[in-house]
């Protein structure tokens, strides 16, 4: 793993590394993976949903039921195939899919991940942990600290600074989740907040192979995500129609590391692919909360996304008088990046984007929403009170 001086979590490279390693978390994407390898063609969707049903119930292919097939074959469809296209390890082309093989140092992390001895469960919480450039810091930090403090522990991951939404991040987030997997002690209480590692359930060697240095930028496919995630840092730019909003909104969802806060207006504003990229961010360890006050939206996320946070603002916010444009969607990254829509009478959309720690609109929104995004997740028993929404 590099030395926490030469990453940032502001970087491509984390955010595809981390894209892959979540992918890979997941015990039936391992095995769709491993199916594939042993693959010298394409198979369709249909064959590999057999496979894939006899493998996960021990029986012979021809014992596979109707209703064991259809299981996996939504899954793959609408899940699973579109996770691992879009980190590069499969194609799709006519309802048949092949094994894609990535370039180093991404090979070494698939292979790492698929040769893995540990019990599934071991391998998908070990894959999970290191899928967060925050928590690869904090992890490679206490490899070599073996005990340090918070404080110490965000100086690491902000690279010397003191940013108090990374701290916010850490002790409700990160550090909970890896003590929760028993890679930390973790006194909460105790002066200093003393941090202790207790290690992975894979070994110290075996990180080194799934986390190479160099290169990793190249894991994953981003397609027209290059021209919307790199957007100019601290200055607030306006974007027009709704594939050019949609697509930045969706690139957004994957550029989140650690926080994705969503609100959305109608369920004509939830694309299908924005679904996939809320789950795949949810597969990667990223706190997803969605609002809307419409029943539909709530009904589908809630659904198509489980793990993501889904409650209904007590007044409509995003409303404005009939006569103006209605604010139809809000995306807010890590509390880094946001993305604001509008839409018109003719249906036209508009969005304001700004991306960057000192960006004047990224600005007002953590200003707006501040600590109380904190109580979102459940933690507090008056979770709507703190929202101004």
């Amino acid at each position: 793993m590099s030395t926490p001086s030469q990453t940032t979590v502001d970087e491509a490279e984390p955010r595809a590394l981390s894209r892959l390693l979540a992918a890979l978390a997941d015990d039936r994407r391992r095995r769709i993976v491993s199916l594939l390898r042993e693959r010298q063609s394409a198979v369709s969707e249909s064959e590999l949903a057999t496979l894939l049903a006899s493998a996960e119930t021990d029986v012979p292919l021809r014992a596979v039921t109707d209703e064991q097939y259809e299981a996996v074959i939504l899954s793959l469809r609408h899940h699973h195939l579109p996770t691992l296209e879009s980190v590069g390890l499969v194609d799709r082309a006519d309802e048949t899919v092949a094994w894609s093989a990535p370039a180093e140092p991404c090979a070494t992390t698939v292979e790492t991940a698929l040769g893995l001895d540990a019990s599934p469960a071991d391998t998908g919480t070990a894959l999970e942990l290191l899928a967060s450039a925050r928590r690869r810091l904090v992890i490679d930090h206490l490899r070599t600290e073996a005990e340090t403090t918070v404080d110490e522990l965000v100086r690491t991951v902000t690279a010397g600074s003191d940013d108090e939404n990374v701290r916010v991040s850490l002790v409700h987030r990160h550090l909970p989740k890896l003590a929760d997997a028993g890679a930390i002690s973790y006194d909460e209480t105790g002066e200093g907040r003393a941090v202790t590692y207790e290690g992975l359930p894979v070994g110290d060697a075996t990180v080194d192979e799934l986390v190479p240095t160099g290169g990793t930028e190249a894991c994953g496919r981003t397609g027209d995500d290059a021209a919307t995630v790199g957007t100019t840092e601290g200055r607030v730019r306006t974007l027009e129609g709704r594939e050019a909003i949609v697509a930045h909104g969706q690139a957004l969802f994957d550029r989140a590391d650690d926080e994705l806060f969503v609100m959305i207006t109608t369920d004509g504003l939830l694309a299908p692919l924005c679904l996939e990229r809320l789950r795949n961010a949810v597969d990667r360890g990223v706190d997803v909360y969605v609002g809307s006050q419409t029943g539909t939206v709530r009904d589908t996320v809630r659904e198509a996304v489980p793990g993501a946070t889904i409650w209904e603002p007590q007044r409509n916010w995003l409303d404005l008088p009939v006569s103006r444009d209605r604010l139809g969607r809000l995306v807010f990254a890590d509390r880094e990046a946001v993305m604001l829509g509008t839409i018109g009478e003719n249906g036209t959309e508009r969005a304001l984007v700004g991306s960057g720690a000192d960006d004047a609109l990224v600005i007002l929104l953590r200003e707006l929403l501040g600590e109380r995004l904190d109580h979102l997740d459940g933690q507090s028993d008056d979770v709507l009170s703190h929202l101004p929404l």
